[in-house]
């Protein structure tokens, strides 16, 4: 553990001049640790569905980044502070700095994690950044959180929209799309709330999916075709897609039996699931042992990790190719 004593604005004067001791950068990638992990937890811990030790391994690799050496010889924390356009005088400069870096590294990393485990997440969030990015809409980053504004705003006084009064926003303000979302969202918080008029970009793809995949999305409407985003399906589709390539390829040239087979298409059923509701929260191994229950970790590596894991891969790219949002 770092000394009590650890001064993150000596620390920051000392990178700076390229005069930090191992053990004095050391205790600077500790203490990082510690802000990513206490920021991951208190945002993230209840929701996502991983474990302690993978949360303590997004902690640690949101950070690893930052003590990496660059192309340009520095590490990341160091090009970082070279960018900050902040005075840093204080020791609560200092630690306001630090803190903001890494808040904005877990951000990153989680972001990473959702679209490597969700494709729908993925694929809603490229086409909100596309839409932001033709429109002269904004990304900011506020204590860690990413918000979209109409325009890069110096009046940070006012409260910006948590989770819980986010929720309550109409949902069928979800079922709009792109600009025209946008545009409803920000005269719902202008005109309906006391809030600023930012949209946490986080909660509102995980409102687009929860709105499409929920009872909220109404098939009976009269929606153009090419305009449908119905997500029920799309999986199916995908899944219909691996069973496919299991029975014709896998269960005909004898590299699965029967019996292995079903086991793994019910596990790739089971992430599916996952898929809508979420995202995948476990291992391959896990899915596959609820399926067959005696399967040690060393049997699956060996046996069944390469299809399952060329599968998942071969779903998460039908699902991603075929929405249209």
């Amino acid at each position: 553990m770092y000394s009590t004593k650890f001064c993150i604005l000596e620390t920051i004067i000392k990178l700076r001049k390229n005069d930090l001791s191992r053990q004095e950068l050391n205790n600077l990638i500790k203490k990082s640790y510690l802000i990513s992990s206490a920021f991951l937890k208190s945002k993230y811990g209840s929701k996502l569905s991983v474990t302690q030790k993978d949360l303590d391994d997004i902690a640690m690799d949101a950070i690893v980044p930052l003590f990496t050496v660059k192309n340009n010889g520095k590490i990341g924390l160091l090009n970082s502070l070279d960018k900050w356009k902040n005075e840093i005088e204080l020791e609560s400069d200092a630690d306001f700095f630090l803190s903001s870096i890494i808040w904005r590294r877990v951000e990153q990393t989680v972001s990473k994690q959702l679209k490597e485990n969700d494709p729908i997440f993925a694929k809603i969030i490229k086409t909100l950044n596309t839409c932001i990015k033709n429109n002269g809409l904004k990304k900011v980053r506020y204590f860690g959180t990413v918000l979209v504004v109409k325009k890069k705003f110096d009046d940070l006084n006012r409260k910006f929209i948590d989770e819980i009064n986010f929720n309550l926003i109409p949902k069928d303000i979800f079922g709009l799309k792109q600009l025209a979302l946008f545009e409803r969202l920000f005269d719902y918080l202008e005109i309906e709330t006391k809030f600023h008029a930012a949209i946490p970009l986080n909660l509102l793809v995980k409102s687009i999916k929860r709105y499409y995949s929920s009872a909220y999305y109404d098939y009976n409407k009269n929606y153009n075709t090419e305009d449908q985003f119905y997500l029920a399906e799309i999986v199916s589709d995908a899944l219909k897609d691996v069973k496919e390539k299991i029975d014709v390829y896998y269960v005909k040239n004898n590299k699965l039996s029967k019996s292995d087979a079903e086991s793994l298409y019910n596990a790739l059923g089971s992430i599916s699931k996952d898929l809508l509701n979420g995202g995948i929260h476990d291992s391959l191994h896990v899915y596959l042992s609820d399926y067959i229950p005696t399967l040690t970790k060393d049997d699956f590596y060996q046996n069944y990790h390469p299809i399952m894991n060329y599968l998942l891969k071969r779903l998460k790219s039908n699902i991603y190719n075929n929405l249209s949002y």
